[in-house]
């Protein structure tokens, strides 16, 4: 996480992170979906009520491959919290344990894309594709230690608990088939980010 800290006591952030696999729910050929693990990152900023607590907005993306899908099919499926969060420090100086919680609203998005092979040839024969958005509640736990007076490390986790499973329309395009309806589970999933921060001011 990049960080740059103003008198006015305002943090910009930059993380890069992990997230563990989802449970898609989407039933194909009598399988429900799964995905691997992902990858992404995201921007936050901050405003320090004092020296150990902060308030501020997460933005992130993260992207997953499908597991399990038939052969012939590629599928990917992507989340975009974006979020209002509340951080305590237990401490203000050196390493710097510290606890949080996030509240905001999940941006799910899943595709899928069937080529059909003529003469050696790939053609597109469907794309489809649902959203899946609703809220989504994370608790964090994590650290920062100081390396100097401007350059900090980050290590935090957070389990993303989200609230937008339900039936979803899966549309198509390149293809005359009628849109779907599927029965989605609401994406959870542990996110583990490492950073780096710069700070300036009082």
């Amino acid at each position: 996480m990049l960080i740059i800290k103003s008198n006015a006591q305002i943090s910009i952030g930059l993380n890069g992170g992990f997230g563990s696999g989802i449970d898609l729910g989407v039933a194909i050929n009598g399988k429900n979906l799964s995905t691997n693990n992902g990858f992404g990152g995201g921007l936050n900023g901050r405003y320090w009520l004092n020296k150990k607590m902060a308030v501020g907005i997460n933005i992130s993306y993260f992207s997953f491959g499908v597991k399990d899908v038939p052969s012939g099919i590629t599928s990917n499926y992507s989340v975009t919290p974006i979020s209002l969060a509340f951080d305590y420090s237990f401490k203000d100086k050196g390493f710097k344990p510290f606890a949080g919680l996030e509240f905001g609203y999940l941006i799910g998005s899943w595709i899928a894309k069937y080529d059909e092979n003529y003469g050696g040839i790939n053609f597109p024969a469907f794309d489809g594709s649902y959203s899946n958005n609703d809220l989504f509640i994370a608790p964090t736990v994590g650290a920062t230690y100081e390396i100097n007076k401007n350059f900090e490390i980050l290590l935090n986790a957070k389990y993303m608990f989200g609230y937008n499973g339900g039936k979803k329309d899966i549309k198509y395009s390149n293809s005359n088939l009628p849109s779907t309806q599927v029965v989605t589970v609401a994406s959870s999933f542990v996110n583990v980010n490492l950073g780096i921060s710069y700070k300036f001011g009082n």
